[in-house]
């Protein structure tokens, strides 16, 4: 097959990825969407407001459960299927998965009550019902983090899609019911949530039961854990940037603000699940193409065009938000609006890095990532704390918007110039794949070498 050819197949791919990931992606999103003016109209914020908290205080919990594992397994994956041993590895990371999220979800159970009344003492809510189901949700998310890689990386249209619809609509219909037929209101929301997960959860392990049967290799999980630990750090990071605004508002500001902003920042998240799409299209293609020198300037024109996307989606976010508040929800939840946009333009900026921390997988080289997600930690963290006194809740959605700028400025600039200079990418694409030294020149690499860039010695 030429050139033109392979180029030809290559496009086709991703556009069948992006169109089929976000396809299901965005009818999920979607549907939610259209789900959250109905809640709203019987939700007062100050209720709304209690369910995220609780989802928050889930998402603190969960966030050190996992070991990175999801973040590096598309990288892991690639790997162990060009040694031979795919097999062995995902049966190794299938039985530790679940056990580990077990344990730790059931000890979190246990002491959270007085985990969480020594960090934060007088929460706002109570831990039983409500953040115990939100430890219950975060937990059953967390575990459906390897199977939805999985899924995306082997192009399991199939799976993916009943993965994503079905807790969604079973959501959707639960907490209907719950908000109708008992006139419950954060409770209703919590439990929606919360039962179809656990019971996706329950199904898709029962499904991957095959593939479980290879094994358990204690050393590939030993080394499974040692790469992808410095990626924790980043999941932190993004932990931080998507929940502690909440806490900090609910030292400063009502339950109703919170709601408000909850409302705001749901709306705005949606932009996540673009970037989501993004990684998740992007990732096996990039993988496949950059063992071969010759492939590296097709990968600066993807690269150019998913950031044009993202741009594209970003914009057109930031225009609708204020007349898609006003149009679907009640004039209670109209401060939501300028929430959306900033929070839109802040994950635009994460989509970049999204799009270019795949080089920085490839070199196997994530022992320096903890320093960049530090960084921007540790300025939402900063920021939210100076403006949210002052400004409420637009000082929370500009907290959020600026943590990115710090992580993007500390990927190397000088890396992105190369990548996005058009037409001139050739003589520099050796900078985001190679660590100093000069790129070798000869066709594609030995099978030893697959899934890696080779150096000159």
């Amino acid at each position: 097959m030429d050139e033109s050819s392979n180029s030809s197949s290559t496009a086709a791919r991703l556009k069948k990825n992006l169109f089929s990931f976000g396809g299901i992606g965005a009818v999920t999103k979607a549907a939610s969407l259209l789900a959250v003016p109905v809640y709203t109209a019987y939700i007062t914020p100050a209720e709304y407001g209690k369910y995220h908290l609780a989802q928050s205080v889930g998402v603190v919990f969960a966030m050190f459960t996992a070991f990175g594992l999801h973040s590096g397994f598309g990288r892991l994956y690639f790997r162990y299927r060009d040694d031979g041993q795919l097999g062995l590895f995902l049966s190794s990371l299938l039985r530790f998965f679940p056990l580990v999220i077990l344990l730790i979800g059931g000890l979190s159970i246990a002491l959270g009550d007085e985990i969480l009344g020594y960090f934060v003492p007088d929460f706002a809510i109570p831990f039983a019902p409500l953040v115990v189901l939100g430890l219950v949700t975060n937990f059953a998310n967390v575990s459906l983090d390897v199977p939805t890689r999985l899924f995306q990386i082997e192009s399991n249209y199939r799976a993916f899609i009943w993965l994503k619809l079905v807790p969604v609509a079973l959501g959707i219909a639960l907490t209907m019911a719950l908000i109708f037929a008992f006139e419950l209101e954060s409770l209703a929301l919590m439990i929606g949530q919360t039962a179809p997960r656990v019971l996706v959860v329950v199904l898709v392990y029962l499904a991957l039961r095959d593939r479980m049967r290879e094994g358990f290799d204690v050393g590939i999980v030993r080394s499974s854990i040692a790469f992808s630990l410095p990626l924790l750090p980043y999941q932190l990071m993004n932990f931080i940037l998507g929940t502690s605004d909440r806490f900090v508002l609910e030292r400063y500001a009502t339950l109703a603000d919170i709601g408000v902003y909850s409302l705001g920042y749901t709306l705005g998240a949606t932009m996540l699940l673009f970037c989501s799409i993004t990684h998740a299209s992007w990732q096996p293609i990039f993988y496949d193409l950059i063992p071969d020198e010759r492939e590296w300037e097709r990968i600066a024109e993807y690269i150019q065009r998913l950031l044009v996307f993202l741009l594209v989606i970003a914009t057109g976010g930031v225009l609708v938000a204020k007349p898609f508040v006003e149009l679907f929800f009640d004039a209670g939840y109209a401060g939501g609006a300028p929430v959306t946009a900033w929070v839109i333009a802040g994950l635009f900026f994460h989509g970049v890095f999204v799009v270019f921390h795949l080089c920085i997988l490839q070199r196997e080289r994530s022992s320096w990532m903890p320093a960049i997600s530090v960084c921007a930690a540790a300025v939402n963290l900063a920021t939210c704390v100076l403006l949210v006194p002052r400004y409420g809740i637009l000082g929370a959605a500009w907290s959020t918007s600026s943590s990115d700028g710090p992580r993007l400025e500390a990927k190397a600039p000088s890396r992105f110039s190369s990548v996005l200079a058009p037409f001139d990418t050739r003589p520099k694409l050796s900078a985001p794949f190679e660590s100093g030294k000069s790129a070798k020149t000869s066709p594609r690499p030995s099978s030893a070498t697959l899934g890696r860039v080779t150096e000159s010695s």
